[in-house]
């Protein structure tokens, strides 16, 4: 797994922003390896129940979930993004991608249940382990 720097942690902590719709807050530096392997599999499970869904403008983010291992499904999307729009940009370009990815599913009745059962599996796991408890 790739070291966990301060910029994937700030893009976990936007990850988790939009995924959860602001309902779990997380501070970058709360975000911990296994914060991100719960998340990584939070977005394979949605990704996974919602593959046609990629004829959208957004298979990036199923090549990625799908095709990469748990851990660090983020970085794989920041190192594509990176190539495209410059490093200092990935951020608010990942957040852009994950909300209309987000903003899809929800709009969407054939999928928005993925979204709604993924939030239901891991908001608990998620916040207990960003309070570190």
């Amino acid at each position: 797994m790739p070291v966990l720097t301060t910029e994937l942690q700030q893009a976990y902590a936007n990850a988790i922003q939009v995924l959860f719709g602001g309902v779990v807050q997380a501070n970058p530096g709360d975000v911990t390896q296994t914060v991100v392997e719960y998340v990584d599999t939070m977005m394979k499970e949605i990704s996974s129940c919602s593959q046609s869904i990629t004829q959208f403008s957004f298979g990036l983010i199923y090549d990625a979930t799908v095709g990469a291992a748990v851990g660090y499904v983020i970085t794989k999307l920041r190192d594509d993004l990176a190539a495209e729009v410059g490093a200092e940009l990935v951020n608010n370009q990942l957040s852009g991608i994950l909300s209309d990815w987000v903003t899809a599913l929800t709009g969407n009745n054939q999928f928005v249940g993925c979204l709604y059962q993924a939030r239901a599996n891991w908001r608990s796991a998620i916040t207990i382990e960003l309070m570190g408890i």
